[in-house]
Formats: structure tokens, sequence, C-alpha cells
């Protein structure tokens, strides 16, 4: 990469990248011993005495924030020793490191022997893909990533009613109030814990689709034939337009629709406001189809939208309370509870093979585990409450029952090569790959109802293993 830019000695200068880039990952945490959910405010005048090896006020000036009286941070545990390697590490080892992270963060505006050189070296030889996309492919996507508050709009004008966002938002309601039910059942919690649980649910609102008014957004200048240019003044823009965010009161319930694209396919949760968010992109096939069956929108998006709500209550969102301050609510005797059922889920999830000898790290994924389990529970919940004790008509053979676990399992379709599977597995990600998740159904005593699952047959489990958390 450094040569294709036009450096000279650039065997010397890789290997002292390679050098520094060794270093600082020593320096580094393990994903799975960081904490996501904490933020340690520091005085910005204390840097220097505690972070030494950096000149902080340049740094901060630099940054645009130079009168910032207070600095955030999740892990300033592993901002000692990066400080220290800039204070002992050679001034030209960074500018050449600096260098190729710049080439890096904008090769796909680059010439194509940078993207070539960058898909043969991360994709080609580690077996995850053998052809590069063609350029129209990558541009779109560049636009998609690069433009979403200007496309996202458009997106929602041209392709989502308010029927289908009304729809979704009424089964957002039935999966609330079913949660809501569940939660004054479950015998694992002491009451303060619940009390404080109901609490929180009651204030999670719903940014479901798009918002009623698109608020004004800040102008970019896109110039033809200036790629690289646009592409640096885009990050110029967000970078103002976060900026401009401090000192100023919290606007807790604002769309980050910078962000947050209205047509990418996504669910998430914000525990500082709190709320759920469902992009108007997954408002769509397979998740969901506000002219199907509830039992194919429970199953679909249902279970989706359930997962996230749980997300709210576990390990991460437990330390956020119903005003979306950071505050642990969680009786330290639930949160024991709690973790001892995750490391049943664990063990369940660390026998899947994904291929051979390559088993699902069930630690690894309990997060994402324990908030597929849940969900399932409680979308299965809401859909049965949604028909009001009336029994769903057969569609194409199946029982609503059937339809709703049938669409659940459809949310998992996926072709990937089995060195993608590997390294999805091996590689750290917090959610287990595609194949393994629709497993979470042997935990429903429903599904073994609506498929007459017998003792003996693959999936069967026992009922006494049969795991429930929320």
């Amino acid at each position: 990469m450094l040569a294709l830019a036009g450096f000279d000695n650039t065997k010397r200068r890789a290997a002292q990248v390679l050098a520094l880039e060794t270093k600082l990952a020593a320096a580094l945490m393990p994903n799975n011993k960081i904490d996501w959910t904490a933020y340690h405010r520091i005085p910005s005048s204390e840097f220097g005495q505690r972070f030494p090896g950096v000149d902080w006020n340049t740094y901060f000036a630099a940054a645009g924030i130079p009168g910032q009286s207070d600095i955030f941070i999740r892990t300033p545990e592993q901002l000692v020793p990066g400080a220290k390697l800039v204070e002992k590490e050679p001034l030209d080892a960074w500018r050449d490191y600096l260098a190729y992270q710049y080439l890096k963060a904008t090769m796909e505006v680059l010439p194509r022997a940078f993207r070539e050189e960058h898909f043969d070296f991360y994709s080609r030889s580690l077996g995850l893909q053998t052809t590069m996309q063609p350029r129209q492919t990558l541009a779109i996507e560049s636009v998609k990533e690069r433009l979403v508050r200007f496309l996202g709009e458009a997106y929602v004008q041209r392709f989502v009613s308010l029927e289908t966002r009304d729809t979704a938002i009424a089964m957002v309601d039935e999966i609330k109030r079913a949660f809501d039910d569940r939660l004054t059942r479950q015998s694992w919690l002491s009451e303060p814990t619940r009390s404080e649980a109901r609490k929180k649910l009651a204030a999670i609102r719903g940014q479901i689709g798009f918002p009623d008014q698109w608020p004004e957004t800040t102008p970019l200048q896109i110039i033809r034939g200036d790629a690289l240019g646009n592409f640096e003044r885009r990050f110029a823009r967000r970078a103002k337009i976060d900026l401009a965010k401090l000192d100023q009161p919290v606007e807790r319930f604002a769309w980050d629709l910078e962000f947050a694209g209205s047509y990418f396919v996504a669910a998430t949760i914000d525990p500082t406001k709190p709320a759920i968010i469902v992009t108007a992109g997954i408002l769509q096939p397979p998740f969901f189809d506000a002219a199907a069956d509830p039992a194919a929108n429970f199953g679909g998006l249902g279970v989706v939208i359930a997962h996230e709500f749980t997300h709210q209550f576990d390990k991460a969102g437990s330390t956020y309370d119903a005003d979306g301050n950071s505050r642990d609510w969680f009786a330290p005797e639930d949160a024991a509870k709690f973790k001892a059922m995750g490391k049943q889920l664990a063990a369940q999830m660390s026998s899947y093979e994904v291929l051979p000898g390559v088993f699902v790290d069930g630690q690894n994924t309990i997060i994402e585990t324990m908030a597929d389990l849940g969900g399932l529970h409680i979308a299965y919940e809401a859909y049965r409450r949604s028909l009001k004790g009336k029994e769903a008509p057969i569609i194409d053979g199946y029982t609503g029952d059937q339809r709703f676990f049938l669409a659940f399992a459809q949310n998992w379709r996926a072709k990937l090569r089995n060195e993608r599977l590997k390294q999805d597995t091996q590689g750290g990600d917090s959610h287990p790959v595609s194949p393994i998740r629709p497993r979470m159904v042997r935990n429903m005593d429903a599904w073994y109802q609506a498929f007459d699952v017998k003792p003996g047959e693959k999936l069967y489990l026992k009922p006494e293993d049969r795991l429930s958390v929320w």
C-alpha cells in the first residue's frame, strides 16, 4: 500500500508499521474484558499526569475541543500504555503508521490498485471471498454508507408507508405489554429489581421507521470529479455536527438520522434515552410485511424487536435506569442468578458444532444468545396475546404456531463460505453464526407441540434442560 502511494524504502517502513501495530495490540484489552457500558469522567487537566507521553493540550486543540473541561473515556487503563508508546516509538514510525491508516480508510475512493491490494490481503488470502465486487457496486455501497441522512428521507418517501409503520408500532406495543406481563411472573427476580425493571420498560420509547417530521440537515458540498475531497468533507461535516452538540442541552429522544440510516436493515437500543430503534429498512420481508398474517411478523421482526428489548436489561443495559442515567439497579442476588442462567445457556451453545471441530464459544456469545432466548419467548407470548383468545387460521397447510417458528428460522437464512463461518465463530464475533441461531427453538415448549417433536429426535431437549430467562 505504501509503495502504491509513492513512498520509498517501503519494506523498511512496512516492517516498522507492523512492529508498532504489534505493540499497540499488546496494549489493548480483549473485547470480552472491556466493560462496554462504563464511562470514566476525567478532567482534561489531569490527562498529562495520568497518561504521560502525549501533549494532550495540543491534541485537544487539534480535535476542536481545547476548552473542554471533562473528557469521558471507556477504558482509561488502555490509554496508559498507548500514551507511553507515543513517547517511546520513533516519530517516523508514527507518520508511516498514520499514512497507512489513511490509505486504508480512503481506499474506496483511491485508484483500483489500492482496493485490489487490500482485497487480496484481507479477503482472498484468508479464503473469505475470491472475487472483488465490481466498481459500480462498490460505488453504490459507498454512497449508501456516506450519505445516510440525505438518502434516508428519500427512501422512506418512496418505499415506506405510514400504514406499514403503524402496523409495526402496534406490534412493538404488543411485545412491550407481553414483556411487562412476563416480568410480573419471573420468580427469580426480587421485588426491588422487578419494580425497577418494569419502571424502565414503561419508560422505553420506540423510534420506529422514521420520524413524524424530518429535521433540517447540515448541507454537504459535493464536487464532481473530487471523490477523495467529497469523502473527507463528509467526515468533516459529521465532526462539525457532533462538536456543535457539546455543552448543549441533551435532546434525549432526538433521532440520529446521520448515523442510523432509514434504509439499513437494523434494530438496536439506546439505553441512555432509553429507546428501541427499528429502521424503516427492516420493515420488509423476510422480517416484516404489513399485509402478512401476524404469525409471520411476530416470528420474524417481532423476535428481533423482543431481542432488542431484553438488551435493556442484560449485563450492559441494566447499568442504565429508566431515566437513561448510568446506575446499576440490579440487586446483587438477582445479578448472580442472571449470571448463573447465562452459564447454563453458554454450555448449551458451546455444544453446537459449526464445522468439524469448530464449536460455538458459548461464553463469548452469551449476551446475544440470552437476548435470542428472551426475544423468542417474549415475541411468542405477544403473538398469542394478539390473537385475543382465538386460534389462527391454517395457511398453506401450516398452523399459526408453525408459521411463527418458520418465520423465526427464516430470519437467519444465509450462505457463507466455510472459511467465513470459521472466522466468525473463532474470531470473537459476539453473535452466533446464522446457521446456529434457529436452534434456540429447542428451549420452547410451544415448538415441540407445534411440530410434534418427540424424544430421540435430533433437536429434542428434555423439559428440565429447556431454558427460560425473561
